[in-house]
């Protein structure tokens, strides 16, 4: 069976997002050209659904089941007795639209938790063409997002007509531990054709786990390496690969 039931009113579905995030760290001076820098943060993001006029499929196969115009073999839910072949709209009756339709609502919240630390500067030292000393950063960090799903009874068990089907409830995530270090290496400076000429480098391991039955887990590791060349000041040629 197959009918609009335009008499319910409009389909509508209203979004209310909240989100908000939270950091807090600190940083100083571990020699005059080394740095430290530590932070964290945690952050949330809900979304609200509420739909609003979709006709239940429950009710419906209970408002068809009548023995009469007035009486429903079912009398639970306040139960009005429908009928779908009426030739015109307006056969669904306002009675008859308040007992098929109900408000549903999904909500989803996704959150982000992290750590991070570093070292940064230079370490005071430059290759014998350069001038500017060789730069470097290391360090660790602490990444955990999660996402949730809670839908009410009507969307979980896909009793909305016209919705699509169902939304059942999730609950998910993952966490990654990371260590990075970066270099940057001055090459040669202030000489014919070669205003700097600059090497840059950087990895990064990473090892995930994620939030699910057996508690899966993976690691990887990724790098880079660039650099860039300036014959005069007011010209440079940047390459990277990664």
């Amino acid at each position: 069976l197959f009918r609009r039931a335009e008499e319910v009113g409009p389909r509508i579905s209203e979004y209310t997002t909240t989100v908000f995030d939270y950091r807090l760290g600190a940083r100083g001076g571990i020699t005059d050209t080394i740095d430290w820098d530590v932070f964290g943060s945690y952050g949330e993001s809900e979304n609200l659904e509420v739909i609003q006029n979709y006709t239940l499929n429950s009710r419906w196969r209970q408002g068809l089941r009548a023995t009469n115009v007035n009486t429903c073999i079912d009398p639970s839910n306040g139960c009005v007795p429908v009928n779908p072949f009426s030739p015109t709209i307006g056969g669904i009756t306002p009675a008859m639209a308040d007992f098929l339709s109900a408000d549903s609502t999904v909500r989803v919240v996704t959150t982000m938790a992290q750590a991070r630390a570093t070292v940064s500067g230079d370490i005071g030292w430059s290759v014998p063409w350069a001038s500017d000393p060789i730069a470097f950063a290391v360090g660790g960090e602490y990444r955990n997002y999660t996402a949730t799903q809670q839908s009410d009874l009507l969307a979980q068990g896909g009793d909305l007509g016209g919705a699509g089907g169902a939304d059942p409830n999730i609950d998910g995530g993952y966490d990654v531990y990371e260590a990075i270090g970066e270099v940057v290496i001055p090459l040669v400076q202030d000489r014919p054709f070669f205003h700097d000429l600059t090497l840059e480098a950087g990895i990064r391991y990473s090892a995930y786990s994620v939030n699910a039955p057996g508690s899966p887990s993976y690691n990887t590791t990724t790098w880079k390496v660039g650099g860039s060349w300036s014959p005069v000041e007011e010209f440079k040629i940047r390459g990277s690969y990664a």
